[in-house]
């Protein structure tokens, strides 16, 4: 879809301008101007509805959920997400070690805490 206002991702800090294309899903909140990185972050593409009712760049509308309506299905919302921070956090860990070389073991752990902590504070400001 086309952005009404410039910003940034939360994750790979891909900027846009007003104006530009970006993938955008409205919930669970997703937004990047990089298909790879929204789709990392759980964004989907949008199969139905209308397009003037908001929504993604897929297919142009919103994407909508069923209210969580147990425990069961927090706790399962939760663990996508700890496996969506996991993938991204490991995938920037590689990345890194193609420039700088292999880790050692309480590096790379310290490299993912930190990236976890970084994207669990990004989707808790959405």
């Amino acid at each position: 879809m086309e952005s009404k206002y410039e910003g940034k991702c939360n994750v790979c800090q891909n900027a846009w301008k007003a104006g530009d294309n970006i993938f955008y899903q409205k919930d669970p909140k997703v937004i990047c101007a990089n298909k790879e990185c929204y789709e990392d972050q759980g964004g989907k593409e949008y199969t139905g509805g209308s397009s003037s009712s908001g929504g993604n760049s897929f297919g142009g509308s919103k994407s909508t959920y069923a209210p969580i309506r147990s425990l069961e299905q927090k706790i399962s919302d939760m663990i996508i997400l700890d496996e969506q921070i996991s993938k991204v956090a490991t995938e920037r860990l590689s990345k890194v070690e193609e420039i700088t070389g292999e880790l050692k073991p309480e590096q790379r752990l310290v490299f993912i805490e930190s990236w976890a902590r970084t994207l669990t504070m990004s989707f808790n400001q959405r």
